[in-house]
């Protein structure tokens, strides 16, 4: 799971926020569902290499759901997005760095945000698609038509809502690969927890983190509103579960694709998807919500631990990686820990910090 959580429980949810989509309760949760044909035939992503594009891909998902990403410079006003926080990669970043968690609540509302170099900035739409023979109709995006699907190949007329069709043709994408772990992985998913764990923290790095608290606290926490940094942090995560967009109620989603997309995404309950929010009950700590456009891969050959990377940094430049270690994969749930350290760092503050993320499959 490509990482999550503020800058720095920003970092560790994007990784470890997920929402599944499919499958059958047999074998404890681990059989894999079968695919319609019809939709196994189109499930991946479909790169178009024309420079004069508007998109540069679009991928379909076995559980019905799709990506597709939009050129920035040529998306409609509609598509315009606003500023970016990175929610998965900065838990680390900012818990090194607390001091700057506290400048998020005085930032412009809205921040140009730098492109990979080389890279033209996309726009990612996710929503769910119905298949009925050569037609595709994607929510809230628009109509694919007389699409003729190959095993390397896929030709198609596309058709944005209220605008006129264009004709394109893309190539196939290289997938993970076709294990039965990753049949269970690649879905949407829904966190239904995030959760602080500090027992595996030492007690001299523990106190130095209460040390630091007692001066960084002041400004994220003028109030004293906090018992400590581990509520403080707990706050953090609890709020990206309770929050909502436009007055309503949504999800923190993530979601895994056979072609290696990983996102963190919202959801409301009316079934819109958001890849970037400004999230209403935020603290006042200026926390923003952004699935941005990752990869992922297995970073083990027993497929127990997952290794995301941001592809796009943040408006501050930041480009997040880092591993998700999975404890639990069913058809319906999937649980993984996030370590708030890197690797071989015992002098990091948080050393020994770890949060526990929590999914259940979305339907």
């Amino acid at each position: 799971m490509k990482q999550l959580f503020v800058a720095a429980a920003a970092s560790l949810m994007a990784a470890s926020a997920l929402v599944a989509c499919s499958d059958n309760n047999d074998d404890n949760g681990k059989k894999v569902e079968e695919v319609d044909p019809a939709i196994a035939a189109i499930v991946g992503k479909w790169d178009i290499s024309d420079p004069a594009s508007r998109y540069a891909s679009f991928e379909f998902q076995a559980d019905g759901s799709y990506i597709v990403r939009e050129y920035a410079d040529a998306a409609s006003a509609s598509a315009a997005r606003p500023t970016r926080v990175r929610s998965i990669a900065a838990l680390r970043s900012l818990l090194k760095n607390p001091a700057a968690l506290a400048r998020r609540a005085a930032r412009p509302a809205s921040v140009a945000r730098p492109a990979a170099e080389g890279a033209r900035e996309v726009v990612v739409h996710v929503g769910k698609f119905t298949l009925t023979g050569t037609a595709i109709a994607l929510t809230n995006l628009g109509t694919i038509a007389d699409f003729v699907a190959g095993a390397e190949e896929f030709s198609f007329t596309f058709t944005p809502t209220g605008e006129a069709a264009i004709a394109y043709v893309a190539q196939k994408d290289e997938n993970v690969d076709s294990s039965d772990q990753t049949a269970l992985l690649c879905k949407m998913w829904k966190v239904t927890a995030m959760k602080l764990d500090i027992s595996g923290m030492s007690a001299a790095h523990k106190a130095l983190m209460d040390e630091q608290w007692a001066e960084w606290g002041k400004m994220v926490d003028p109030t004293g509103q906090y018992a400590g940094w581990q509520q403080f942090y707990q706050s953090i995560f609890d709020g990206f579960l309770n929050t909502k967009v436009d007055g309503k109620t949504v999800s923190l989603c993530v979601l895994f694709s056979n072609a290696g997309t990983f996102l963190t995404i919202m959801r409301d309950e009316a079934g819109s998807y958001y890849t970037e929010v400004k999230a209403e009950s935020d603290e006042g700590l200026g926390i923003s919500m952004s699935g941005g456009n990752g990869t992922w891969k297995w970073h083990n050959p027993a497929k127990t631990a997952i290794y995301w990377e941001d592809v796009e940094p943040d408006e501050y430049g930041y480009t997040g990686s880092g591993v998700l270690k999975v404890t639990e994969l069913t058809s319906t749930s999937l649980k993984v820990e996030v370590d708030a350290f890197e690797e071989g760092e015992e002098n990091d503050l948080m050393y020994g910090v770890k949060v526990i993320e929590e999914h259940v499959r979305a339907e």
